[in-house]
């Protein structure tokens, strides 16, 4: 936003500013976003399915091969007009393919973790506060309210 808003001569929260004004401009934004959002996902599909080519370097140099542009043929890159195909190698983005699948089929791939809280016999979490001396900083005592506060399931702050 700050490049567009730039480039536009005005300040970068004049958008922001206009869009919670302005129903209609509103809609048209989260459009662009959702369109926006499209073509990252495509890339990173690209990417993670059809990979990218990545040059080889070697000791600091780019390999490949040296052509002659008319004929095509293989040449010594000494040859005069030679041109060099690079080598490469194709990269594929494992990360950016996880990603796509913990999206797309959760129930498969997502990462499952389940907490579950309760006390005793599934009771309560008892709640207990202790008192502890403030070594002369002169914070107030705490409640010193022993009886359980919260829910199965469900830990309630000191209050």
């Amino acid at each position: 936003m700050s490049k567009a808003a730039g480039e536009a001569g005005i300040s970068r929260c004049t958008p922001y500013d206009y869009r919670e004004k302005h129903p209609e401009f509103a809609i048209a934004w989260a459009e662009a976003e959702a369109t926006a959002c499209d073509a990252l996902e495509l890339e990173a599909r690209r990417r993670a399915h059809d990979g990218t080519d990545k040059p080889v370097i070697y000791k600091g140099e780019l390999m490949g091969v040296w052509i002659d542009p008319t004929t095509g043929a293989i040449v010594n890159r000494d040859t005069a007009n030679a041109q060099q195909i690079p080598l490469t190698v194709k990269e594929y983005s494992d990360t950016l393919l996880i990603f796509l699948l913990k999206a797309h089929r959760p129930d498969k791939f997502r990462d499952n973790s389940k907490v579950e809280l309760t006390g005793k016999d599934g009771g309560a979490i008892e709640h207990v506060v202790i008192y502890v001396p403030d070594n002369g900083r002169g914070a107030p005592a705490p409640s010193t309210d022993t009886t359980p506060t919260s829910t199965a399931g469900v830990l309630d702050q000191p209050g």
